[in-house]
């Protein structure tokens, strides 16, 4: 993602318009041109990329933090319930 919107790419591709990124495309509309529209719609399909490149592994750490967290929480209450029927054992059948 950081190759993809960096100017480290252009510059040591030899910089020029055949080797260019949307993040200087950006900076070109704005400076050269001032076409803020243009600037704003290139800033949407870099942020569409980099969310399509992001989005899918962050959704798997969340989803495998959730089944964990949901694994704790029924161990915990099978633990609970147990210690509750230990204890309603030990009240009826004295030792």
């Amino acid at each position: 993602m950081l190759c993809f919107a960096s100017f480290a790419t252009v510059l040591s591709l030899g910089g020029g318009p055949q080797a260019t990124t949307i993040e200087l495309a950006i900076f070109q509309a704005l400076s050269y041109g001032y076409d803020p529209g243009r600037a704003a719609l290139l800033a949407l399909i870099q942020l569409a990329f980099c969310l399509t490149l992001v989005l899918p592994p962050l959704l798997a750490v969340i989803a495998d933090g959730l089944r964990g967290g949901l694994l704790c929480m029924v161990l915990t209450m099978m633990l609970l319930w147990s210690s509750r029927e230990l204890r309603l054992r030990q009240r009826v059948w004295p030792a």
